[in-house]
Parts: C-alpha cells; structure tokens; sequence
C-alpha cells in the first residue's frame, strides 16, 4: 500500500527538520571547536609570552657576561703583559751606571 499524501508531506517535514536539526548541532560543534581552539590559542600566548621575554631578557644578560668576562680577561692579559714588560726592563742592566 503506497503512503498517503498527507503522509509523504509528514515524512518530507520531519526528515528536513531532522537534516536541520543534524546541521546546526554540526554547526554549533564546529562554532564552539573554534572558540575553543581560539580560547586555548589566547590561553598559551598569554602564559608563554612573559616566559619567552624572560629567556630572551636572560640570554641578552648572558650575552653581556660573556662581555664582561671577554673584557676582563683582555684587561688582565694586558696588565700581564704590561707587568712583564716592565719587570724585564727593570731586570736590564742600566747602561748609565
């Protein structure tokens, strides 16, 4: 027995109110899948960012003591050698005596 019309009109409603309704859960899944994502983006940005600033802060100073230390080294290697040079022209005879 083929369906009545008032049944097909029934049946053509509630399969496009359930293929709507299957589209909009999509929808809204998919909506709340980027807010999330967007949220945890947002969240590892903000707790990251003062990290990074802080390793990038401690490499400038690391930088700046290898500065320093390449600096003082120079300095003391000089003073040797100065010290050295001084030390061997004391050591030289004095031909004025």
């Amino acid at each position: 027995m083929a369906p009545s019309n008032s049944e097909q009109i029934y049946r053509a409603a509630f399969d496009r109110d359930r293929d709507r309704a299957a589209i909009d859960r999509n929808d809204s899944a998919a909506e709340n899948r980027r807010t999330q994502e967007g949220a945890n983006q947002g969240a590892s940005t903000s707790w990251t960012q003062p990290l990074r600033d802080t390793l990038a802060d401690q490499g400038k100073m690391e930088d700046r003591g290898r500065s320093i230390v390449a600096s003082y080294n120079t300095r003391s290697e000089e003073a040797q050698a100065s010290a050295a040079r001084r030390q061997a022209e004391a050591s030289r005879p004095n031909p004025a005596m």
